[in-house]
């Protein structure tokens, strides 16, 4: 009987030895002990160390084995930090620690959460071992901080209708729900929902106000009517586009940098000056398809001033160049096809390039001359006499009524006869080779705007529209 018994001990034994199923799978031997499956919100460093365990394959724990903890990189975000590590004995976190096991094959190291909400992983590794494992993590956005406008300001026409998209985000730009904030128009050119979605009424400058818990702001339009509007990028083309900025296109490819767009009465094509002012240059015809067309058929010095070329109803052109017999200014007149070129008037003994425009008659013809300032023609007569008016590119508006101009600071405008000058806005300038141009219906003036581009003005009140998307253009020409 004893030896029956002794011989299933032996078989027992020998059975064990030859099988895995005691053995630590590769899972077993690098353990999580604690530290992981842990939710908390954005930036908290959590109070529990990542501890881990590292053992033989026998079962047997490992001593001063090196274990490595490396920030997984967020999918959405690869480059910001969606979590940190940092030895047990130190205060500063980054991507990447390491730390050797102890007696009890443990190694250990503190967390911070980083600024992006969702999930974050440590990958943790026994390099000498070949052991793998990850510990996650789950990261809840903040508490709102701030938030921003999808729709800060922008340009449209009446009936256009468009969402301004508030965010509302923690510290670290995680985005949260927005059912709290609130929309209020300060204006009546404007209309909002409580969703956010404006539709603009009438033209003028609206303002919907934003707000959420404390924080506010205000998200602006321009609502402009509708019209064509033709600009310079230096260097570069001449780009026509609706008076909302929408429809952008090239007419025309250019090298030169003042060009001094004019549109032809009908609206079917836009003149442009191209060469040097005291040399040779050319004036052309471009039509709305970019087709272009010389006005006059060969390039001549006489056409200097046609940089400020602009026609009157008529079609005929008001331009400055120089005199034959000394060079000095002279005020022309010539037909659209380069015909007909007549000399009216000397302004002065200037060699200093003018601006001349006519009014819609054709009966007047206005100038700047410095020092004297903005002086008027009578075409039929050939008399001079000054506005009593100081600035730059004086046009008359369509009825003949009024002249705006530019001066160092703002935009003005005087009855035709100088009378009752006064400030029209503020807010546009004089940049050097960009005129007023107005609306056919005489209510709208756009003018430069140093810095920012270009505005529309109302003439009867002021009022001053942005055109935000004009910035990087000048020499504005309206129809």
């Amino acid at each position: 009987m004893r030896r029956l018994l002794a011989g299933a001990i032996a078989a027992s034994l020998v059975a064990g030895c030859g099988s895995d199923s005691t053995a630590p799978s590769s899972k077993s031997r690098l353990r999580i002990d604690a530290g992981a499956d842990v939710t908390d919100t954005i930036g908290a460093v959590l109070t529990q160390a990542l501890v881990v365990q590292v053992r033989e394959p026998s079962g047997a724990l490992v001593r001063d084995a090196v274990v490595r903890f490396t920030a997984l990189p967020n999918d959405s975000m690869p480059y910001a930090s969606a979590i940190e590590v940092a030895p047990l004995t130190s205060q500063y976190f980054s991507g990447f620690t390491s730390d050797s096991t102890d007696a009890n094959g443990r190694a250990a190291v503190l967390v911070e959460l980083g600024g992006i909400a969702g999930k974050s992983g440590i990958a943790i590794t026994v390099p000498e071992l070949g052991l793998t494992d990850t510990a996650w993590y789950t990261v809840k956005p903040g508490q709102p901080s701030r938030f921003a406008l999808g729709v800060s300001d922008t340009v449209v026409t009446r009936g256009v209708a468009w969402d301004i998209g508030a965010r509302v985000m923690d510290r670290a730009g995680n985005p949260l729900s927005s059912d709290s904030v609130s929309y209020t128009s300060l204006s009546s050119g404007a209309t909002v929902t409580e969703a956010g979605h404006v539709t603009a009424v009438s033209e003028g400058r609206a303002e919907i106000e934003v707000r959420y818990g404390t924080a506010h702001d205000t998200s602006r339009a321009s609502i402009v009517p509708p019209g064509l509007l033709v600009a310079v990028r230096p260097g570069n083309g001449l780009y026509l586009m609706n008076l909302d900025g929408t429809a952008l296109k090239q007419l025309t490819g250019l090298n030169d940098y003042s060009v001094f767009p004019q549109w032809s009465p009908d609206g079917k094509r836009i003149t442009i000056y191209e060469g040097n002012p005291y040399g040779t240059v050319s004036f052309t015809a471009v039509s709305l398809d970019g087709t272009r067309t010389p006005v006059v058929p060969s390039p001549i010095s006489l056409l200097g001033g046609l940089a400020w070329a602009r026609p009157d109803p008529s079609g005929l052109l008001y331009f400055a160049g120089p005199r034959t017999d000394n060079g000095a200014m002279t005020i022309w007149r010539m037909s659209a096809d380069g015909s007909g070129l007549v000399a009216l008037r000397s302004p002065a003994n200037s060699y200093d390039f003018t601006h001349p425009a006519p009014s819609p008659d054709g009966k007047t013809v206005v100038y700047d001359l410095d020092p004297q300032g903005i002086m008027a023609l009578d075409v039929a007569s050939g008399t001079v006499h000054a506005l009593g008016l100081q600035g730059f590119f004086p046009v008359f508006s369509p009825d003949g009524a009024q002249i705006a101009y530019i001066t160092g600071s703002a935009l003005m405008i005087a009855n035709s006869d100088g009378s009752n000058a006064r400030v029209l806005s503020g807010s546009a300038g004089y940049d050097a080779i960009t005129a007023p141009s107005w609306s056919a219906d005489g209510k709208w003036i756009v003018a430069p705007w140093p810095g920012r581009g270009a505005a529309l003005v109302r003439v009867s009140d002021g009022v001053t529209l942005p055109l935000p998307f004009a910035l990087g253009y000048d020499q504005f020409a309206l129809h």
